[in-house]
C-alpha cells in the first residue's frame, strides 16, 4: 500500500513539472536538436578530411556535450530559476518524501535530453555513415551517462550560490567542448591535463559511451566505468542530502 502510495505521489510529481515546464519543452527540444546537427556539421568544416577515428570521436563528444549541456546548464538555470521565485520551496513542503522530488526531477530531465541525443546519433550517421551498437549494454551506459550529469548539475544547485553555481556550468561546456578529450583524441593535450580529467566523469562517460555505443576497444573499461558510477552515486545522494536540510 504504502509502495502504491509512493508511485502514485511520484507521477503526481511528474505531471505537476510536465505543466510547469509546457511552454518551455519545445524550446529545449529544438534548441539542443538543433545543437547536435550543428556540432556534428559545423566542427567537420573545420577538420577538413575526417578519418574513421575522427568520425568517431566527434559522433561521442557530440552526443556527450549535448547531454552535458542539459544536466549541467539547462536543468541548472532551471533549478535556480524555481529557487528564485519559490517553486521550490513550495515544493518541500508538499507531503512527499524528498527522494520523490530528487526521482521526479531526474526523471524529467532524462526525458528532455532524450530528443537531443537522439538528434546527435541521426547527425552522426546521416554525417559520417557510422555505424552504432543498439545494445541493452549501450542504452545501459548511455542512461548510466545521463544520470550521472543531471545529478552533478543538481548538486552545483544545491551547494553553491546561483552566481558562482552560472559560472561553473559554463566553465563545464566550454572546457568540455574545448579541452577534454571528449571531441578530439588525448594526445592533442598535454598530460598532465589528460590525467586529471580521467577522475571528472566528462571524459570517462565519453569513453564508456565509444566502447559501448562504437564497439571500440579499450574505451570501456573497469576504471571509466567507476569512475562515471562514482560520480553518479556520491552526486544522488549529496543532492538527496541538500534536499532534506531546511533552506538552500
Amino acid at each position: 500500500m504504502n509502495q502504491n502510495n509512493f508511485f502514485r505521489k511520484l507521477w503526481g510529481l511528474i505531471k505537476w513539472s510536465l505543466i510547469r515546464h509546457k511552454f518551455l519543452l519545445p524550446s529545449i527540444i529544438i534548441m539542443q536538436s538543433f545543437m547536435s546537427f550543428m556540432l556534428v556539421y559545423g566542427i567537420a568544416l573545420f577538420i577538413g578530411d575526417i578519418s574513421d577515428t575522427d568520425a568517431m570521436y566527434l559522433a561521442t563528444g557530440t552526443i556527450v556535450i549535448n547531454i552535458i549541456s542539459t544536466g549541467c546548464v539547462i536543468a541548472v538555470q532551471n533549478i535556480l530559476q524555481s529557487k528564485q521565485n519559490g517553486l521550490f520551496e513550495y515544493q518541500k513542503t508538499l507531503p512527499v518524501t524528498r527522494s520523490s522530488i530528487l526521482l521526479s526531477e531526474i526523471i524529467i530531465w532524462t526525458v528532455i535530453g532524450l530528443p537531443g541525443i537522439i538528434a546527435s546519433i541521426v547527425a552522426s550517421m546521416t554525417r559520417f555513415d557510422l555505424q552504432i551498437n543498439f545494445s541493452l549494454l549501450s542504452i545501459l551506459m548511455l542512461l548510466i551517462v545521463i544520470l550521472t550529469m543531471i545529478n552533478v548539475g543538481f548538486s552545483i544547485t544545491y551547494y553553491f550560490k546561483p552566481q558562482v553555481a552560472v559560472q561553473l556550468t559554463q566553465v563545464i561546456i566550454f572546457g568540455s567542448l574545448m579541452f577534454s578529450p571528449i571531441s578530439f583524441p588525448s594526445y592533442r593535450l598535454p598530460n598532465w591535463l589528460v590525467t586529471i580529467q580521467e577522475f571528472f566523469p566528462f571524459l570517462s562517460s565519453a569513453n564508456i559511451l565509444r566502447g559501448s555505443l562504437f564497439g571500440r576497444e579499450g574505451y570501456l573499461t573497469p576504471f571509466n566505468l567507476t569512475i562515471t558510477m562514482t560520480w553518479l552515486i556520491s552526486t544522488f545522494f549529496l543532492s538527496l542530502f541538500a534536499l532534506s536540510r531546511r533552506k538552500l
